[in-house]
């Protein structure tokens, strides 16, 4: 017998064999099938704003477009999960390929960057934010628990996400002013993780001599690469190395590099 389970990859077959606890506990492909359908109500209402688009009208009819392609291939793929989707990357079917089809979908009907808007308040915010991040992560004067505060702020910048209905409501409480940052990344959850090899990346990074050269990439604009990923890239900088921002639009097309010149 088995069970499509849901991997951070893929989904995966797992046989009568393993471990019946532990799979059950896992989130089937069809949980997080519904997660992106909850996500619809989010993405439409961005898509009715979206002053790129020149009527209100047009922007209707648009996001309707969005919606019924992106439900009915969401619908689809819950009956049929290895169904290759014609028109789209389903394969193998994961969180990657569900935000490919959703772009795939926006695009379709006309969008290009139906956050736009959004991620120009966003910065502004959070560039507002970060002369007092940096200076409390200066004030930290052992290494190693810099790079952990560091490392902390990673996951807190990217716990905002417009993409995600339990987590756009931080963007209406107002995610990157200062004392909600701090918030989000106090309230990350209780270690051990899931996956958590904090203490050897804190070991590596925190070592003299650090690394000669880092490529690191990033989100477009927000919390993520503001207060999240900046700090980072500024902090290998200070050890000496030559670290390089690729930023990344949409489903990981890189549209900016070579920006050390700009933090050294």
């Amino acid at each position: 017998m088995e069970a499509l389970v849901w991997d951070e990859g893929a989904v995966i077959v797992c046989h009568a064999g393993s471990n019946a606890n532990e799979e059950a506990s896992k989130p089937t492909y069809k949980d997080w099938i519904q997660v992106f359908r909850h996500s619809l109500p989010i993405f439409k209402e961005h898509a009715l704003k979206d002053e790129q688009v020149a009527t209100s009208g047009a922007r209707e009819a648009m996001a309707l477009a969005f919606e019924q392609r992106f439900l009915a291939a969401l619908n689809v793929l819950e009956h049929q999960p290895y169904l290759k989707l014609e028109g789209f990357q389903a394969q193998p079917l994961s969180c990657l390929s569900l935000c490919s089809i959703r772009e795939v979908c926006l695009r379709q009907a006309g969008f290009h960057d139906i956050f736009a808007a959004v991620k120009s308040r966003e910065n502004q915010a959070a560039l507002a934010v970060l002369p007092s991040l940096l200076q409390e992560l200066d004030g930290i004067l052992d290494a190693k628990a810099r790079w952990e505060q560091l490392l902390r702020g990673v996951f807190a910048g990217n716990i905002f996400d417009l993409g995600a209905a339990a987590s756009a409501a931080l963007y209406a409480e107002g995610s990157a002013s200062a004392p909600a940052f701090a918030a989000t990344r106090a309230a990350l959850l209780t270690r051990p993780w899931a996956e958590d090899d904090l203490e050897a990346a804190v070991e590596h990074l925190a070592r003299q001599p650090g690394y000669r050269s880092a490529v690191v990439f990033v989100d477009n604009a927000g919390s993520d690469v503001v207060l999240g990923m900046l700090p980072l890239a500024r902090e290998l900088v200070r050890q000496g190395c030559q670290c390089d921002l690729v930023i990344l639009e949409g489903m990981g097309r890189a549209i900016e590099t070579n920006l050390y010149a700009k933090f050294k």
